[in-house]
């Protein structure tokens, strides 16, 4: 079962909105789950649909578009190869 949105334990200083659009396009995570780093998103079911959704999710948060070279598939390997791609762009707060 996946946490509601806002209480995805995180282990890493980027926003709650990054982390919870993550987990919010996995399919099962189990309650206890804590996302890593290192989290292999595709073993935990993120496919090319997800990461459509998690990329208009962001764009929808963040209110821009990303480019393409940032919408590639090694990208969204990991949380952490992610947030490198998409972290120029995030809003700062």
């Amino acid at each position: 079962m996946r946490p509601a949105g806002g209480d995805t334990e995180v282990d890493h200083a980027w926003p709650a909105a990054f982390a919870d659009g993550i987990v919010s396009m996995l399919p099962e995570v189990p309650d206890d789950f804590r996302l890593t780093p290192d989290t292999d998103l595709a073993a935990l079911g993120l496919d090319s649909l997800g990461r459509t959704g998690l990329v208009l999710l962001l764009q929808d948060e963040w209110d821009l578009e990303f480019p393409d070279e940032v919408l590639v598939a090694r990208n969204f390997a990991t949380p952490a190869t992610l947030w490198a791609a998409v972290a120029p762009f995030a809003p700062s707060d």
